[in-house]
C-alpha cells in the first residue's frame, strides 16, 4: 500500500501547520488525493487551489476545530469520505501552549484536546474502518516532548506522549490486518514553535516532511527525525531522576 505508484486517498489533520504544509505538497506531487483538515478555512481553501493548479491531485478541505470540547472523529472522517473513500490518515496537529498559561483550565483543556483527545477520536474511528476492510495506514506525528516530562513542557509533552503510546496500541492491533501505523517523533524542527529555540539542531521542515514519507515507504513503526534525537532521548530518558530533577530542560 505503500508503493509510490499508488494513489492514496489522504485525510491530513491539522492541514495548515508549519510541517504539514510541506508534507502535504510532496504527497500532491506523488498524484496523492488529500483532504485538508483544519479551522482556518481561508488558508485551507488557498492550499487547495496552488496545489490543484500545480499537481494532479484531488485536493479537497474539511474545516474542524479540535479544542471544540464537541468535537466528532466519527464525522469529520464521513466529510472527508463524502470526497474519497479515506485510506490513509496523517495526525499532525500540534499546540505547545503557552508556558505562562500553565496553570490556567481552557489552556490545558486546548493543548490537550489538540495534541490528544481530539487526534484519537479520529484514530479510533479510523481504525474501525480500516480493521474491517484490511487495508489502510496511519502516520501520527508525535514529538520527542513526550519521551520524557520537562519543565519547560510539560503539558504538551505529556498529550505527545500520550498520543505516541495509543498510536502504539493500535500499530499492535492492526498488526495482523493488512493495516500499518507509524509514529514519528520529530526534534527541533524549523517551524513556530522553536522560533525562541537557539540550536544548531533544528531542521528545515522541507527535509523532515521528506524523511516522513521515506520512512513511511519503509514501514517503519515508530522513527526520530532527524535520526540523532533517537540517541539524544535515549541519553535523556536514561538519566537518573535525581540528577534530572537539577536540569533545566
Amino acid at each position: 500500500m505503500s508503493n509510490k505508484k499508488v494513489i492514496r486517498n489522504v485525510l491530513v489533520v491539522g492541514a495548515t501547520s508549519s510541517l504539514a504544509k510541506p508534507l502535504c505538497v510532496l504527497m500532491a506531487q506523488r498524484g496523492w488525493n488529500l483532504v485538508l483538515a483544519g479551522r482556518d478555512s481561508e488558508e485551507l481553501e488557498r492550499m487547495k487551489g496552488d496545489m490543484s493548479i500545480r499537481y494532479t491531485a484531488k485536493v479537497e478541505c474539511c474545516s474542524c476545530d479540535l479544542t471544540d470540547p464537541h468535537f466528532s472523529g466519527a464525522q469529520l472522517l464521513a466529510d472527508a469520505t463524502n470526497y474519497f473513500e479515506i485510506d490513509l490518515l496523517l495526525i499532525i496537529a500540534g499546540e505547545m501552549g503557552d508556558p505562562k498559561l500553565r496553570a490556567d483550565d481552557f489552556e490545558i483543556d486546548r493543548v490537550i484536546r489538540t495534541n490528544y483527545l481530539s487526534p484519537i477520536k479520529v484514530m479510533a474511528n479510523f481504525a474501525e474502518k480500516i480493521e474491517a476492510r484490511l487495508s489502510g495506514d496511519i502516520i501520527v506525528i508525535g514529538s520527542v516532548a513526550g519521551d520524557r516530562g520537562r519543565q519547560s513542557n510539560y503539558t504538551y509533552g505529556s498529550a505527545k506522549g500520550a498520543l505516541a503510546l495509543y498510536a502504539a496500541g493500535l500499530r499492535n492491533r492492526l498488526a495482523d490486518k493488512k493495516c500499518h501505523v507509524m509514529t514519528v517523533k520529530p526534534g527541533f524542527v524549523d517551524t513556530p514553535m522553536t522560533y525562541n529555540v537557539n540550536s544548531g539542531l533544528i531542521a528545515p521542515r522541507e527535509k523532515i516532511a521528506e524523511m516522513i514519507l521515506k520512512a513511511f515507504d519503509a514501514r517503519k513503526n515508530e522513527v526520530y527525525l532527524p535520526a540523532i534525537w533517537g540517541l539524544i532521548m535515549l541519553i535523556i530518558r536514561n538519566i537518573p531522576e535525581s540528577i534530572f530533577k537539577k536540569m533545566k530542560l
